[in-house]
């Protein structure tokens, strides 16, 4: 027989971070935006203005590492690398 055990480690959280819709996303803003994260050491894919996946696997991992709100691109992220909006 196997029993599951559930133990909580903290408190549940709910936090809100303002985030760059899709609207508002140019090519530039893309482009410079993976100039930023290969200058960081973190692959974009091609620098090619496109919010593809490789991009979104680079801002899940410069967020994990530097500690920021993940789930989209934060303005905070943005900030972060020094891009401008």
């Amino acid at each position: 027989e196997t029993v599951t055990k559930r133990i909580q480690v903290s408190d549940e959280r709910l936090s809100w971070a303002p985030i760059l819709c899709q609207t508002n996303v140019s090519g530039n803003i893309i482009t410079e935006l993976q100039r930023a994260l290969r200058a960081k050491g973190y692959n974009p894919g091609p620098v090619d203005g496109v919010y593809g996946q490789e991009t979104r696997s680079a801002i899940s991992a410069y967020q994990r590492r530097q500690g920021l709100a993940r789930g989209g691109l934060t303005l905070e992220t943005l900030k972060s690398l020094g891009v401008s909006i």
